[in-house]
């Protein structure tokens, strides 16, 4: 018999939130009462600043190509930029987007060429 058991719960993504917590046992005979209720509140570190950032023209086309070193704690990105889609007032725009839903797979969200004039980041 085991004297002490774990279990990870994941994709809690409310930082500040209290989430609170049961256990029963069970066997053949049924279960048992609930245990204790574990209180924990979240916290959630933001994400080291994106380093060694650097954009670079590709000679053959009009597109940049991005690249930064791997940031620790990052959960998605958003590449953003300024002097594109016709824009003169100085503000930054997004242009992409890639938010990562499992350690193998994301999700991501281009925006279109046509919305920032010829420009495109290729990541």
């Amino acid at each position: 018999m085991t004297s002490r058991c774990s279990f990870t719960v994941q994709l809690l993504s409310i930082p500040g939130k209290t989430y609170q917590f049961q256990l029963r046992a069970e066997n053949i005979g049924g279960y048992s009462g609930p245990s204790n209720t574990a209180s924990v509140t979240l916290t959630i570190t933001a994400p080291s600043t994106p380093a060694s950032v650097r954009a670079v023209p590709q000679t053959t086309s009009s597109a940049v190509r991005m690249s930064w070193s791997a940031v620790s704690r990052a959960t998605g990105r958003k590449v953003w930029a300024r002097g594109l889609g016709g824009r003169t007032d100085g503000s930054y725009i997004i242009i992409e987007e890639c938010n990562y839903t499992t350690a193998n797979s994301y999700s991501r969200r281009r925006i279109s060429a046509s919305s920032v004039d010829s420009y495109l980041a290729l990541l």
